[in-house]
């Protein structure tokens, strides 16, 4: 956790990953899914983000729902090469994120629809890696799934730097949850060249996110 919002040494905040596939697309592992949210949610976790699909499943969205109404912010893929937006990212009480290339133009690959709540950067992305010897390499990486986290550590420093006034401010844990979608929607570039309703709100813009007030509660 070396790096991650630490302030003299010491560790914010704790990133936990949870293993459930060796593939993104979930299939007949729902359960595990299930689980490992569930024990992500019993452990605290303020934001969870998830970069594998499924199809539609009836426990897939009753643990997104319970999610919501405990406040968690999960922030989910909308997935990559099939025509839809792939559960859990196709679930009101996510945030899905739809991916763009360095031009601000969308990925070819990006699943998008009015589902969709934001775009992020995931074509061309600098990531870590591994070599054929287990040699740690950096590369480039296309996909839904390099988008996300983009997303998910805003919500992280947008949740950190607002901590004190979600508090005062919401009483019901999902307004935290709607809070996070309402300013990350306001607050997005607006000047990217996508088509209307199928790429959320437009780009991150994280500078915008954590310098832009609150809504109130009603909103």
């Amino acid at each position: 956790n070396r790096g991650l919002l630490t302030h003299n040494g010491t560790a914010l905040t704790r990133l936990i990953p949870y293993r459930i596939s060796k593939s993104v697309v979930l299939i007949g592992r729902g359960k595990e899914l299930v689980n490992a949210v569930q024990h992500a949610m019993d452990s605290g976790t303020d934001v969870m983000f998830m970069c594998m699909g499924s199809y539609p499943r009836p426990m897939i969205e009753a643990v997104a729902r319970e999610a919501y109404y405990r406040g968690v912010i999960w922030v989910c893929a909308a997935g990559n090469e099939v025509e839809v937006v792939v559960a859990p990212a196709l679930y009101e009480g996510t945030v899905a994120v739809a991916a763009i290339n360095p031009d601000d133009r969308p990925w070819k690959g990006s699943s998008n629809g009015p589902m969709v709540d934001i775009a992020a950067p995931g074509e061309k992305v600098y990531v870590p890696g591994w070599d054929k010897e287990r040699r740690e390499v950096m590369s480039y990486g296309d996909g839904t799934s390099y988008a996300t986290p983009h997303v998910a550590s805003a919500a992280m420093l947008w949740k950190a730097c607002h901590l004190n006034e979600l508090r005062k401010r919401y009483n019901a844990p999902w307004q935290v949850v709607e809070a996070f979608r309402w300013c990350l929607m306001r607050y997005a570039r607006k000047d990217a060249a996508l088509p209307t309703g199928l790429y959320g709100a437009g780009v991150l813009n994280v500078d915008a996110l954590l310098r832009g007030k609150l809504p109130a509660a009603n909103d």
